[in-house]
């Protein structure tokens, strides 16, 4: 099999859209950011990352082809902020590492004509959801912010998401975009970030992440958890010849 990592075109995004449902469908935190696997939800979504490729210059998506049937493997997206790190704004989420809530007391975010999002790009409106579900994931999502807020308070380089195509996990797709990354944040000297799910995290610490904290934030409807994982710079030693 022959790898290509590119930087993703906007045409790539119903291929990437059908992916990222496809690798994320067991797991809750995706449910409750991204609302259900459905045709309707694929559009929303589409409109959400054409959005950030479109404004956010932060963002570098990317991508992994098999160059042999020119399918989309994965993709990822990393967020470079060489001289700050966003925040949360306002959010009170994040205070422990465990969180208990009815399904009545959710962060809710105000009302527009536009989606709300929060530095970072998620949504903070959780429009795809009504009643109890809507509150309980914007819940989650304000917790989620609020976490990044308060432990990522230095300038870096951040994983957003990645995700492989079940149907070609295994295979080295992930690990390239991940040393992708790495290798970025070591050139700029900046340490690098990922909120990882329980199945990733073994390979972000073989990429030298470290355990920062463990997260669970339990609903009604949602039981999720995750880990907030650092990876320090990596100084490489070089040698100057003088001629």
């Amino acid at each position: 099999m022959h790898l290509r990592l590119s930087p993703l075109d906007p045409s790539d995004l119903p291929d990437l859209i059908t992916s990222q449902y496809r690798a994320f469908a067991s797991e809750q935190m995706h449910e409750a950011l991204f609302g259900p696997d459905t045709p309707g939800m694929h559009a929303v979504t589409k409109q959400r990352h054409e959005k950030e490729l479109a404004t956010d210059s932060s963002t570098i998506w990317l991508k992994v082809t098999d160059l042999d049937t020119g399918k989309l493997m994965s993709a990822a997206n990393w967020k470079v902020w060489p001289g700050f790190a966003p925040t949360g704004g306002s959010t009170e989420g994040g205070k422990s590492k465990e969180a208990e809530m009815n399904g009545t007391n959710g962060t809710k975010g105000t009302e527009a004509e536009e989606e709300q999002t929060a530095p970072g790009g998620f949504a903070t409106e959780c429009t795809w959801w009504t009643g109890s579900e809507r509150e309980q994931a914007e819940a989650i999502v304000g917790d989620f912010v609020g976490r990044r807020a308060r432990l990522v308070k230095e300038a870096c380089v951040l994983l957003h998401i990645l995700f492989t195509d079940p149907s070609y996990q295994k295979r080295g797709a992930g690990a390239m975009m991940v040393k992708w990354g790495t290798d970025l944040a070591d050139h700029l000297m900046l340490p690098a970030w990922v909120e990882a799910s329980e199945t990733a995290a073994p390979l972000y610490r073989k990429h030298g992440f470290e355990d920062v904290e463990h997260c669970r934030f339990k609903t009604k409807k949602w039981d999720t958890s995750y880990w907030v994982m650092r990876r320090p710079v990596e100084v490489r030693t070089m040698e100057a010849k003088f001629v």
